[in-house]
């Protein structure tokens, strides 16, 4: 019961985080995502199995208080999860040099895929066309996005490493 509301006061906090203060330190069109670094760094320690239905659950609730969709970010974690699942199942995903790019490769992939579904939810298939046509500038954007993701993945991977080593001994 302890280790259920450890996990949900670290959804609290990340939710917040990315709701009040990323939108303070970050300009508008490169603001990284906390939450969807929390859910890859989480996928990638629990798998699929263990962490689908927190998922689920982390989802709705940033779908409740960015006010988007219900069920949007929900769908976007729980692909991101069964991806990093299907992936780290074939390659390594550890802390040496091809697991760093491995990694790069999945907040990448997750950044990008998050923007396409983010915006097929909002504007349809035209909006998708629209965005891409701005190419270079929509590189750069998430070239600076998946940067911070980057460091922000690490951020949340240590700190979830850290709790499970608590509960793991206790």
């Amino acid at each position: 019961m302890k280790k259920f509301f450890v996990y949900f006061a670290i959804m609290l906090v990340s939710l917040s985080i990315q709701t009040s203060a990323v939108p303070l330190f970050f300009s508008f069109g490169h603001m990284p995502d906390f939450v969807l670094m929390l859910v890859l760094a989480w996928a990638i320690i629990d798998g699929f199995n263990l962490f689908f239905w927190w998922a689920v659950f982390l989802g709705i609730l940033y779908d409740l208080i960015s006010f988007s969709f219900v069920g949007s970010y929900a769908i976007i974690f729980i692909l991101l999860v069964y991806g990093v699942s299907f992936l780290s199942k074939r390659f390594r995903v550890e802390m040496n040099a091809s697991g760093m790019v491995v990694i790069y490769f999945l907040v990448l992939l997750s950044t990008i895929g998050e923007k396409i579904m983010l915006i097929f939810y909002n504007f349809g298939i035209a909006g998708i066309g629209s965005e891409f046509s701005n190419f270079f500038p929509l590189i750069k954007s998430l070239t600076i996005i998946s940067m911070y993701n980057f460091i922000f993945f690490f951020f949340w991977f240590f700190v979830i490493k850290k709790i499970k080593k608590y509960f793991l001994f206790t």
